[in-house]
């Protein structure tokens, strides 16, 4: 694990633009079995050995999406109203969704750990979304992510070794 992080951190520009236009050809990889088989592989191996309590930079970085179900189980879970848990920690954004009013989150305790994560919003409990299925549908958030999410950056660099 230390040896991943090392790397996460000492990690350049260039590597990030590699990997990046890397997800871009995968477009040419002929299969998506291919590609879906090795990202479960490395992604598992990779999320195991990184602890995503050091980092926290998709907490700190990124607005959170809340549902209405979210919301409902977050205001629960923190003994408020639902219009209580908007008024003091979202917004509403353009589409009618709500968003965290906030980055970093809110919810974001300082040492990494979230003050609702046993009911955490399903978009929280799924990044960075490279083990959520249909890998190739999702390359822009993907690439976005090389650059804040040591999984990301780690699996993407792995599956490009083994597919190139």
């Amino acid at each position: 694990m230390e040896r991943l992080i090392i790397d996460w951190q000492s990690r350049s520009k260039e590597q990030v633009a590699k990997l990046a236009g890397w997800l871009d050809d995968t477009k040419s990889i002929n299969s998506d079995t291919k590609l879906e088989t090795s990202v479960t592989k490395i992604g598992n191996d990779v999320t195991k050995a990184i602890d995503c309590l050091d980092c926290g930079n998709c907490c700190k970085t990124s607005v959170t999406d809340f549902t209405k179900g979210d919301i409902k189980k977050a205001a629960k879970y923190l003994k408020m109203t639902p219009k209580g848990f908007i008024k003091e920690y979202l917004m509403e954004d353009i589409d009618g969704t709500y968003i965290t009013i906030t980055s970093p989150c809110p919810m974001l305790n300082g040492d990494n750990t979230c003050k609702i994560y046993a009911v955490r919003p399903k978009v929280c409990e799924s990044y960075p979304h490279i083990m959520r299925g249909k890998f190739a549908n999702r390359i822009h958030a993907h690439k976005a992510n090389l650059s804040m999410c040591p999984i990301t950056y780690h699996t993407v660099q792995k599956m490009m070794e083994e597919l190139s």
